[in-house]
């Protein structure tokens, strides 16, 4: 009930917001008071609807499962991220080791697939994310990889704990600290395995699927 009342304000603060960036400020004050609140805005919206996801999850409300193929899911996530990856210079290599199809839930998987691409959008200390999806002997999988600045060692082993939030290169904090959480949460109830492996500064998060 409170994350629905939060949609509401949250809404109208970010349409005034957008209207307010259409005037012609001059006063540079005014003009970055209003990128900031569109910009918390959105963080505040992001981290209602990951709260409103866990809920649903905790409610056991009635869904279906269906036949979902994890390369074009992919494919469209990373497609959605299209600006972001634009505009920091990013570079996602997919390699496609086998053509992955699983009966789950749509919903539940992609939230899963994004959460972890946005993570590394977030976290990677260069500019190449890799992306694998394929076979090891009868699991599918699918795994993603980057590098990352130095974990500090009271957070490396609990990255799937809730509010856990590291630095990212830039030093900026910017994540609920949930999408990680969520992943474990959702790959909990749909019988995958997922786990991470840290090496020097590269970190790998990989899911079977059962």
């Amino acid at each position: 009930n409170a994350t629905h009342k939060l949609k509401t304000p949250l809404t109208a603060l970010r349409g005034y917001s957008q209207m307010l960036q259409d005037e012609n400020f001059e006063d540079e004050f005014v003009l970055r008071a209003v990128e900031r609140i569109e910009e918390e805005s959105i963080k505040m919206n992001k981290l209602v609807e990951k709260l409103l996801m866990i809920s649903r999850e905790e409610a056991l409300v009635q869904v279906y499962s269906e036949e979902v193929n994890i390369n074009k899911m992919t494919k469209r996530i990373i497609e959605a991220f299209h600006n972001q990856i634009r505009d920091r210079g990013y570079n996602i290599s997919l390699s496609e080791k086998a053509e992955v199809k699983i009966i789950v839930i749509k919903e539940e998987v992609e939230s899963v697939l994004t959460n972890l691409i946005e993570n590394s959008l977030k976290y990677s200390s260069s500019r190449n994310i890799i992306v694998e999806i394929g076979q090891q002997s009868s699991k599918y999988y699918f795994k993603i990889c980057n590098n990352i600045e130095k974990i500090n060692d009271e957070i490396k082993d609990n990255l799937f704990d809730p509010f856990i939030k590291g630095n990212n290169k830039n030093g900026e904090i910017s994540s609920s600290g949930l999408g990680l959480y969520i992943c474990k949460r959702l790959c909990e109830k749909n019988s995958f395995k997922i786990q991470y492996f840290i090496e020097k500064n590269v970190i790998e998060f990989i899911i079977y699927f059962e």
